[in-house]
C-alpha cells in the first residue's frame, strides 16, 4: 500500500505514518522516494484501533458530528437514526477513523506575524488546537493556527497569507470542506464541540489526542 492508502485506512495523517515506518513500527519499503507497506502490517495494526474502517462519506460523518452535538443534522430521519444508533454503540472517539473524508488536510508555514489575522478572518472557521481552549480543553495553540475552510476559498487563503505548503515546519493547519457541505453557521467563530475533539484525536501529537479523548468523554 501507498502511504496515502495506509492514512486513510489507519484514520492517521500522511506524516504520521511516516514516522511509524521511521520507528518501525510500520513494516515498508523505500523505492526511490516513496515507501510502499506491506499490507498485512496495516490491517494488523487496522484492527487493534477503535474506529478504523472505511471511512465513511462525507455528509454521513457530518451528520453523525451534527447529532453527537445534539444538533438536527441534515438528511433523512433513517441517516439521524443510524448516527444516534452508532454514537450510542462506539462513541465518538471510537469513531474518528470513520470519520476523516468530512475534509481534506493541508498544512502550510505562514510567517508568524500574519498568524492572529489569519485566525480572525471572517471566511475560516477555527478548529483543532485553535478552537481547544474555547471548549475547556488543556492546550495553548503556540504558534500554530487550524481553521475550517471552503474548498472554493482556499485559493484566496494561500494567496492573502502567503501560505507555503512545501515548508518542513508547517504552522497552519487547513482543513478543507466542499461548498455544499460547509456545516458552519455565517457567524461561526469555533467549530463545535465534537469536530474539535475529532481534530484533537486525529494529531500526531500524543498531549492533542489526551485533549481529545477528554473533550469527547466529558460530553
Amino acid at each position: 500500500m501507498a502511504v496515502g492508502d495506509a492514512a486513510t485506512r489507519l484514520g492517521l495523517s500522511e506524516r504520521r505514518v511516516r514516522q511509524m515506518l521511521a520507528d518501525g513500527v510500520l513494516r515498508g519499503e523505500r523505492i526511490g522516494r516513496s515507501w510502499v507497506i506491506e499490507r498485512s502490517a496495516i490491517d494488523a495494526i487496522a484492527d487493534d484501533r477503535p474506529g478504523v474502517g472505511r471511512p465513511w462519506q462525507p455528509h454521513s460523518a457530518w451528520a453523525l458530528l451534527a447529532v453527537a452535538g445534539g444538533n438536527e443534522a441534515e438528511g433523512s430521519a433513517v441517516e439521524r437514526f443510524r448516527a444516534r444508533d452508532r454514537l450510542a454503540e462506539h462513541g465518538l472517539a471510537g469513531l474518528v477513523g470513520r470519520l476523516s473524508a468530512r475534509c481534506a488536510v493541508r498544512r502550510f508555514y505562514a510567517h508568524p506575524a500574519v498568524l492572529d489575522d489569519l485566525a480572525g478572518a471572517d471566511d475560516v472557521v477555527l478548529g483543532g488546537i485553535s478552537a481547544a481552549g474555547h471548549h475547556g480543553g488543556d492546550l495553548i495553540a503556540a504558534g500554530v493556527v487550524e481553521v475550517y475552510v471552503k474548498a472554493s476559498m482556499v485559493a484566496a487563503l494561500v494567496d492573502r497569507y502567503a501560505l507555503d505548503e512545501r515548508a518542513e515546519r508547517p504552522n497552519v493547519i487547513v482543513r478543507v470542506v466542499d461548498d455544499e457541505l460547509w456545516p458552519f453557521a455565517a457567524d461561526e467563530r469555533f467549530a463545535p464541540w465534537p469536530v474539535v475533539a475529532v481534530d484533537l484525536l486525529e494529531s500526531d501529537d500524543a498531549r492533542s489526542r489526551r485533549a481529545g479523548a477528554e473533550l469527547a468523554a466529558r460530553r
